[in-house]
């Protein structure tokens, strides 16, 4: 009996052993998925994070590089030195605006387009400025639709009126505008 005893608790000690593998197993397969489940859980918030820091620093270079181009325009709009002069449309009908920033002292004339539509087929906009009762030719505005820059006109020295007309493209014969859409002091 003492044999049997002893096979009898060997057994139940291995029933036990056995019971306590498979209750681990249980308890590591379950842990495993618990783990395994939240760590998937963080990798796509991870993911999604690094994707969405990804876009806003796109973003941000795109800002940056705006700036980057507008800050000069921002310097000069800013300047005291710069005269800001309004063209007014000579027709009341006309619904574009346009202004012209000149610095006396560095003779720097620019001019912002604000809502200029573009000129008539075959014309193009000129600027003018009057010194001295004759009429100078600042620049021709070629393809000048983007309103929202600063174009650099180069230098005047004088002048005490402004105008801004429409000429048939390419005649270079014209000392005087033509048809003058815009006029400033």
């Amino acid at each position: 009996m003492n044999s049997n005893t002893q096979k009898s608790g060997a057994s139940h000690v291995y029933v036990l052993l056995i019971s306590a593998c498979l209750a681990a197993l249980v308890v590591s397969t379950i842990g495993s998925w618990f783990f395994y489940s939240r760590w998937d859980e963080l990798s796509d918030q991870y993911s999604a994070i690094v994707s969405q820091n990804n876009a806003t620093s796109q973003q941000l270079d795109q800002i940056e590089t705006e700036f980057q181009r507008i800050y000069p325009d921002l310097l000069l709009l800013r300047d005291p030195d710069y005269r800001s002069i309004m063209m007014d449309p000579t027709d009341d009908t006309r619904h574009d605006h346009c202004r012209i920033y000149w610095n006396t002292y560095t003779r720097k004339v620019y001019l912002d387009l604000l809502s200029l539509s573009p000129p008539d087929s075959g014309k193009e906009y000129r600027v003018w400025c009057k010194a001295d009762r004759s009429y100078q030719l600042v620049a021709v505005l070629q393809d000048a639709a983007d309103g929202d820059a600063l174009l650099s006109l180069g230098n005047v020295a004088s002048a005490q009126e402004w105008a801004i007309s429409e000429e048939v493209a390419g005649d270079t014969t014209s000392k005087a505008p033509g048809k003058v859409l815009f006029t400033g002091r």
